[in-house]
């Protein structure tokens, strides 16, 4: 590994300080989301591990994964109930709608909604057993309440960042 990498490498301390606050925020999120009845929590897990484990909690990736997020799920959603409620046109439509955002990732049109995030969410709910549940409610509320989380604990980070601009620039 190279001196770049290394210098990227967490203490044994740090590390376990950091492991400290990641069972603290499971924990919260769970007894969070299990006292309003948010039922599966998975997808809020998936939404996190892609917002803090892939973008690194990079504040000005949230919206994008959040919206990105919500949209898969949508699509999940559409996958699941068009065809249910129309047959085969519906699964044409959803199909559709699926290869629009294929196209729409490639192209890299749309970024704020068509992104990895999306597709991830996308993915995990059209997984036979997740799609059978079609609990897509319960999964959306789990996002919200991941992201409302994750977004709690940047708060104080983007805040203080933005007054140490305003004050640099003043």
């Amino acid at each position: 590994m190279d001196s770049a990498g290394e210098s990227h490498r967490l203490t044994l301390g740090k590390g376990l300080i950091i492991l400290v606050f990641v069972v603290l925020g499971v924990a919260a999120y769970i007894a969070v989301g299990s006292a309003l009845g948010i039922e599966p929590l998975y997808a809020g897990f998936a939404f996190s591990l892609y917002f803090g484990g892939i973008k690194h909690s990079d504040p000005q990736e949230f919206p994008a994964a959040l919206v990105g997020a919500l949209g898969g799920l949508l699509t999940a959603a559409l996958l699941h109930i068009l065809p249910e409620h129309f047959g085969t046109v519906g699964m044409a439509g959803a199909l559709l709608v699926i290869l629009a955002a294929i196209l729409a990732l490639l192209m890299g049109w749309v970024p704020i909604l068509v992104n990895y995030s999306f597709m991830l969410m996308l993915t995990i709910a059209t997984i036979p057993a997740v799609k059978e549940e079609a609990n897509f409610i319960g999964m959306a509320g789990s996002i919200l309440l991941a992201a409302a989380l994750m977004g709690a604990l940047l708060l104080p980070g983007v805040l203080a960042a933005r007054k140490s601009r305003t004050t640099a620039s003043a």
